[in-house]
């Protein structure tokens, strides 16, 4: 191949790449998947939501039937950010790469049952459940009423208020977030515990800054989220998930410091190299993209995405 043509290919290979990239949310591209317990049973209407991450407000959604399998379809080529609720499970999040081209691979997800009230606050124990519940339905007043009737039953319960900020930063209401944490926040201080080890403490602190990174004040954001890394300053899921959160801010820069450091905490973790080459190429920077999914698929060469990201490493190198 001349030299001219090379360069002829290789612009026509970046602008496709763009053109997709481009398709914000809308497409042909389908993906599905299943949704089990850890018991390996399938979690029966659990609500499945696709959020674009280049054109907030293109959301796709679905319920898995009684296989627990899900379908989507329609999605255009990007990435984007995987949702999964139910009652009485913990809520999932994951960011995901959708093809158009290829064929996508099936996203299986596994959740973990809510752990719900400690023994001593047993009285009231149905407001909690039902609290969860409500949170995981999306209904965010309403988790919030149940919450508040558990407190009655229970005003020494101060964990509550982690769940009611949670309720209040996903409804927008950011002010009343800070205010429901800070009372975790100064709780757990007076119980004059070390403070490292307080796991409940340093996730706090880490939604703490969560929310001024919605607020677009992210410089006292990294100081909370820098406090919450100080007290586990060995919970790569900790760094991980700071990172997830700039990046589907939109701070890319942010997010790829704190991927490094989950990847610094635990070297042989293949998940962080994975988001890297979204954020790269989010980025546009397609060579550091595709040495980081490279390394992704040294680390996790039987991983159920495999196929799908040597695909994504084929287009990027294609001449």
């Amino acid at each position: 191949m001349s030299l001219k043509k090379f360069f002829i290919f290789l612009m026509f290979s970046l602008i496709s790449i763009s053109f997709l990239f481009a398709q914000a949310g809308r497409g042909t591209a389908r993906i599905g998947g299943t949704v089990k317990d850890e018991e390996g049973k399938p979690v029966i209407g659990a609500k499945v939501v696709l959020e674009h991450q280049e054109e907030k407000g293109a959301l796709r959604d679905a319920k898995t039937d009684k296989k627990g399998k899900w379908s989507i379809i329609g999605l255009g080529t990007g990435i984007w950010k995987l949702t999964v609720t139910a009652e009485g499970y913990e809520p999932y999040e994951q960011v995901i790469f959708v093809s158009q081209l290829e064929r996508n691979p099936s996203i299986d997800v596994i959740l973990k049952k809510i752990k719900i009230a400690e023994p001593e606050y047993e009285e009231g124990v149905e407001f909690l459940e039902e609290g969860n519940k409500l949170f995981n339905e999306g209904k965010f007043v309403e988790a919030i009423s149940a919450y508040k009737k558990f407190l009655e039953k229970n005003p020494s319960a101060y964990q509550v208020h982690f769940n009611i900020g949670n309720c209040y930063k996903e409804k927008g209401d950011f002010e009343k977030a800070i205010e429901e944490y800070n009372i975790v926040l100064s709780e757990t201080k007076a119980k004059g515990v070390d403070l490292k080890g307080e796991k409940l403490y340093a996730k706090t602190l880490a939604a703490m800054g969560e929310v001024l990174v919605k607020k677009g004040d992210y410089q006292s954001a990294q100081t909370y989220f820098q406090q919450s890394l100080d007290l586990n300053p060995q919970d790569e899921n900790l760094a991980y998930n700071v990172g997830e959160i700039y990046f589907s801010s939109g701070k890319i820069e942010e997010a790829i410091q704190f991927f490094n450091l989950a990847i610094q905490i635990k070297p042989q973790w293949s998940e962080p190299y994975l988001k890297l080459g979204y954020v790269y190429l989010n980025k546009n920077d397609l060579e550091k993209a595709k040495e980081m999914f490279k390394k992704y698929l040294e680390l996790a060469p039987d991983a159920p995405n495999a196929e799908e990201i040597k695909k994504v490493i084929q287009s990027l190198e294609k001449k």
